[in-house]
């Protein structure tokens, strides 16, 4: 199955309205719970919310993988996904058992909460794997409006309405819990409402087996991706005071949101697309770079922003209580941009099913994060985030090493780099300015600076985003606006639609 051109687009320009309403959906109860919660609870939730990003991830890499890389699809194949949906479910479910046990056997009373807390965990992990073939039947049909009310309805019942009522009445860290078992629940049931398709359950063991097969090898591979995220809270929840642990899994938690809202909407767009019209076959680099530029255009600008805005971004969303960790989101804002930029390169490996090289690249981050926390301190924020920035600028050079790049053609790359680099700087820019404005017309503190940092970022980046879509890079974009508004490109000055 493959699909146009302009279903592509469309279904991106849907995904980048949708971004507001789930960029409001995640802020509304961010600054929520941020309120009714103290760093302590995150803290003590920061371990046992691992084990759900994990599942969260896994779900969405591993066999969904396996499921969009499979031209056709037939009632018999779907009903084999949800087969192998359950026993990987089952599996992760017995080792996040396993997990509560052995954290209770050697870690003792004083990490009772957070084993207990650990063990219940297994439930939204086993809920998010069970809608694993309904949510792929939709990202690859692009049914990007279901997939978007299914993420916003999840939010707002989940770790909205559920978490914040039990936040509320004195839940501490369980409303977290319950938030995401809620969350979860109600994405499992709207997904499988949407999707609804035509389903055979019949036990096929050759199909089964090499589904099981894709699955794991895509599980494994994204476990290690996800171990370069998680592996900070995991470690840091354990030994950091749970204050500390907390204000860092908060700060991580934006530098995610802040990407996944918005580039890594449109990357998993992109992905289902070239998976559905077989890029995996195609042996030209072409594809790999223009998505290359693409995340950069689009990360960059971010990454700036958030740079010069940081304690503004913190008090906003969570309250003045957290601007400490000011620091600690620069720093992984930086991490994230560059994870979400290396992600060209990933797709482009797994799409060609290169998993070796994907491993090895997978492997080297979670390794240099390890070394890197060993020398870590458990008790300074800003400390705790540099294994996060340098493990990611040397898992950048592997990462494109393995995808053939060489000495002689990084100066290529890095051309490539450069509109999204003057983005980012044009962002950062205008940020600081409307900072010192906002500083020198004595606004109230966060929201007003906030709004005016946003305001003075958009301006210089509009202004800047003329001449930059002249580059010769920037052209095949232009092709994609066209779709969108003919027009358009001739009002900018950057030539005429292409018929």
């Amino acid at each position: 199955m493959s699909h146009s051109a302009k279903k592509i687009a469309s279904a991106m320009g849907w995904n980048l309205a949708f971004v507001l309403v789930t960029a409001g959906a995640q802020i509304l109860t961010t600054m929520l719970l941020g309120r009714l919660l103290s760093p302590s609870d995150y803290g003590v939730f920061a371990f046992a919310n691992a084990i759900v990003v994990f599942g969260m991830h896994l779900s969405q890499r591993g066999l969904a993988t396996a499921i969009l890389r499979q031209h056709t699809l037939s009632p018999t194949d779907i009903g084999n996904a949800y087969i192998v949906a359950s026993l990987v479910s089952i599996a992760l479910g017995g080792l996040t058992v396993l997990g509560s046990i052995a954290l209770r056997t050697f870690g003792g009373g004083a990490l009772d909460q957070q084993t207990r807390l650990l063990l219940f965990m297994a439930i939204p992990v086993i809920f998010q794997l069970i809608a694993t073939p309904a949510a792929s039947l939709l990202q690859r049909d692009l049914a990007t409006v279901k997939a978007s009310v299914v993420s916003v309805a999840g939010i707002l019942i989940g770790n909205g309405l559920t978490a914040a009522t039990l936040a509320f009445y004195g839940f501490g860290p369980w409303s977290l819990a319950l938030g995401a078992a809620a969350n979860a629940l109600v994405t499992l049931l709207m997904n499988h409402w949407f999707a609804r398709a035509s389903v055979r359950f019949r036990w096929e063991s050759s199909e089964i087996r090499r589904l099981l097969r894709e699955a794991i090898a895509m599980n494994g591979l994204r476990a290690l991706d996800v171990a370069w995220v998680q592996l900070p809270l995991v470690i840091f929840g354990l030994r950091a005071p749970s204050a500390t642990a907390g204000i860092y899994q908060r700060s991580q938690f934006v530098a995610d949101i802040l990407l996944q809202m918005t580039v890594g909407r449109l990357s998993a767009v992109l992905y289902a697309a070239l998976a559905a019209r077989g890029e995996g076959q195609s042996t030209s680099n072409r594809m790999y770079r223009l998505t290359f530029t693409f995340l950069s255009a689009l990360v960059f600008p971010i990454v700036g922003f958030v740079f010069a805005a940081s304690d503004n971004v913190l008090g906003v969303l969570l309250g003045p209580a957290w601007t400490s960790g000011a620091w600690t989101l620069r720093l992984l804002i930086v991490a994230f941009g560059i994870w979400t930029v290396n992600q060209a390169a990933g797709m482009m490996l797994e799409l060609r099913a290169r998993f070796a090289d994907r491993y090895i690249c997978s492997a080297a981050a979670a390794a240099s994060l390890l070394l890197c926390i060993a020398m870590a301190p458990p008790d300074n924020l800003v400390l705790m985030s540099l294994p996060a920035v340098f493990s990611m600028l040397f898992t950048a050079i592997v990462v494109h090493v393995r995808a053939g790049e060489t000495l002689r053609t990084a100066p290529q790359l890095l051309a490539l780099l450069g509109p999204g680099l003057t983005f980012g700087l044009t962002s950062f820019i205008g940020a600081m300015l409307g900072g010192k404005i906002a500083v020198e017309l004595s606004l109230p503190l966060y929201f007003w600076q906030l709004l005016l940092q946003g305001c003075g970022a958009c301006l210089l980046s509009g202004l800047a985003a003329i001449p930059i879509m002249r580059l010769p890079q920037m052209q095949p974009f232009l092709g994609v606006l066209d779709l969108f508004a003919p027009n358009l490109r001739f009002r900018l000055r950057l030539g005429r639609a292409t018929p």
